[in-house]
């Protein structure tokens, strides 16, 4: 890397680092294209501190090396973890310099990256779009090499791969360790399952090779036992989703784009799914015209999706609610639940009701506390604090103290089957 290109890479990322702080604001359509619209900014800058040339050097260089970096060289370290390898062993910072050397033919990436549009979601434009705004074409750059760090750094350089060995090693730890016992679990799993015929699983068993055979990558067997899956229980729409992956992705079956369509009727609620693989098989198959009416069609979904988000942030007294529709046993184990917490004295649970994406239901949960003469406020909030976080209850769940906002408890007690439980 020559100290011009390298000045230009320095250049982007000084002038980021005193921008972002303005970036972070709340992930809706409005910070994604803020977010967009720095990054032009700081490429112009970086242009009339380097020159355009070099800045389109720079560009080229970050996404075809960093997407590589990414990808291929930190994938390699951790699965170092599958074998059972010692994290202290582990020094990724010093297998760096060699592996740009390496790097080999970089024709896939280039392309992969030049077809890369921008959406809806994304933070940064896609390389294209950066270049066009430089009006300056795609530089494809020359393998890395190490003397302008050496140069720069000197004897320092050495100091610094320790010190992020050690700083990675101790960041990283914990997960790799997870990791580890994850590959242990699994490889059992699949050792075990896989050489019995599907007749002597249980369902519970049956899915638990589903997930084994798709962490091993065996695709044939997650086909079957997904088959199987769905023989069983022909509504399951996830082992249907699972095998319309398999024939498109796997088996590049392209008659499976209207098998996908018909799929979607019945259960809209897997677009963005649908969509993701439509556009990775239309791009592999050389078709991006028909990739981008997905990717259209998927950023068309990611605004509705930020707007049911937002409708389902908060409770106001404007909101109607509906019978909760859950199984009986959930229910009944809800409750068994509440009971350890005995400062909570009532409960409803019901379904609010939604304008954008009704198909993902919408839970409330509302409570009532009551608190001992003694006790302190703390101890209130804490108990609240560890009723909430116990319960294990995923997003779609909304905690509200029913008397926090007036006219919620009115309305519950006018829902069918919302208050399931009272001391």
């Amino acid at each position: 890397m020559d100290d011009k290109l390298f000045k230009a890479i320095l250049s982007m990322d000084s002038y980021n680092r005193g921008y972002n702080f303005s970036l972070d604001v709340g992930g809706g359509d409005g910070s994604f294209v803020l977010s967009r619209q720095c990054e032009y900014e700081a490429d112009a800058f970086s242009a009339r501190v380097t020159g355009k040339e070099a800045m389109a050097e720079a560009l080229s260089s970050l996404v075809i090396y960093g997407e590589t970096y990414d990808a291929a060289f930190w994938k390699k370290i951790w699965e170092k973890s599958d074998s059972g390898a010692d994290i202290r062993e582990m020094t990724p910072y010093a297998e760096v310099p060699a592996f740009f050397r390496d790097i080999g033919d970089m024709s896939e990436t280039v392309n992969r990256a030049l077809k890369t549009k921008t959406d809806y979601a994304s933070t940064h434009p896609s390389v294209s779009d950066r270049l066009a705004a430089l009006g300056q074409p795609f530089a494809l750059p020359e393998a890395p090499g190490n003397q302008s760090a050496a140069r720069l750094l000197g004897a320092t350089e050495q100091k610094l791969i320790a010190h992020f060995n050690a700083e990675w090693q101790a960041a990283a730890g914990e997960h790799w360790q997870r990791r580890q016992e994850e590959r242990v679990h699994w490889q059992a799993q699949y050792a075990e399952l896989k050489e019995k015929p599907f007749s002597d699983l249980d369902d519970d068993a049956l899915s638990a090779l589903i997930s084994a055979a798709n962490y091993m990558e065996d695709h044939p067997l997650f086909y079957r036992a997904n088959q199987e899956m769905l023989r069983r229980h022909p509504e399951e729409a996830g082992a249907e989703m699972n095998c319309l992956w398999y024939r498109l992705i796997i088996e590049k079956d392209p008659t499976q784009l209207e098998v996908a369509e018909e799929f979607l009727r019945r259960h809209p609620a897997f677009l963005p799914n649908v969509c993701r693989h439509a556009i990775a098989y239309l791009q592999q198959a050389g078709r991006e015209d028909e990739a981008a009416a997905y990717r259209a069609r998927l950023e068309d979904w990611q605004h509705l999706d930020d707007a049911a988000t937002e409708e389902r942030s908060a409770i106001t007294t404007k909101d109607n609610f509906l019978p909760h529709g859950l199984p009986e046993a959930f229910v009944q184990e809800l409750v068994a639940y509440i009971k350890t917490h005995p400062m909570i004295a009532r409960v409803y649970l019901a379904r609010k009701e939604v304008k954008y994406i009704p198909e993902r239901p919408s839970y409330i949960l509302a409570f009532r506390v009551k608190s001992g003469m003694f006790d302190s406020q703390k101890k209130v909030n804490n108990s609240i604090g560890d009723f909430i976080y116990r319960s294990g209850l995923p997003e779609d769940f909304i905690f509200i103290q029913a008397d926090s906002v007036q006219g919620i408890e009115a309305k519950l007690k006018k829902t069918e089957g919302a208050l399931i439980y009272t001391k």
